[in-house]
């Protein structure tokens, strides 16, 4: 028996300052863009820039994201 782990690699761009942040999980994109959100507002923010940009520029309306690729 064979089980595939499909993984989804995603963009996620700041509409602001076109920056780009490429990643990759096994979670629906939907699940994983509200991580992002939820790290973003946590009180010891992460070093992380896509975090620090959602903080500074809010989410959804300032940011898209789409998969590029899914992977089996």
């Amino acid at each position: 028996m064979c089980i595939y782990t499909i993984m989804v690699v995603y963009l996620i761009t700041n509409l602001i300052n076109d920056k780009k942040y490429v990643g990759i999980t096994k979670r629906l994109l939907k699940v994983r863009w509200y991580e992002h959100v939820k790290k973003s507002k946590q009180k010891n923010l992460s070093d992380i820039s896509l975090h620090k940009d959602i903080f500074l520029y809010g989410g959804n309306k300032n940011n898209s994201y789409l998969c590029i690729k899914k992977l089996v």
